[in-house]
């Protein structure tokens, strides 16, 4: 990971609280599917698909596709999403 310590605070403090919340909710239980996370984090589906298209988007998690539809999909935090979601403890 190229980033430094003060790009990865800076990156983490922009996020959004819903996204903060996500990020830091997947970072404790480990991987997950989209419903779980929206349960657990008191979110419609439709709020946490977007929550987790924009963490997508920002290189914070990763989506492994399920074979089946979209609620088989196994989110995770990557790499990057990680150091963000230590910076935001």
């Amino acid at each position: 990971m190229a980033e430094d310590i003060s790009e990865i605070f800076q990156m983490a403090s922009s996020l959004a609280d819903d996204e903060k919340k996500v990020l830091k909710l997947l970072a404790k239980v480990g991987a997950s599917i989209p419903a779980e996370l929206a349960v657990k984090s008191f979110s419609l589906p439709e709020e946490i698909n977007k929550i987790l298209r924009s963490l997508r988007e920002k290189e914070l998690i990763n989506i492994e596709r399920g074979s089946k539809s979209a609620s088989s999909d196994v989110i995770y935090v990557s790499e990057r999403g990680r150091a963000a979601a230590q910076v935001l403890k």
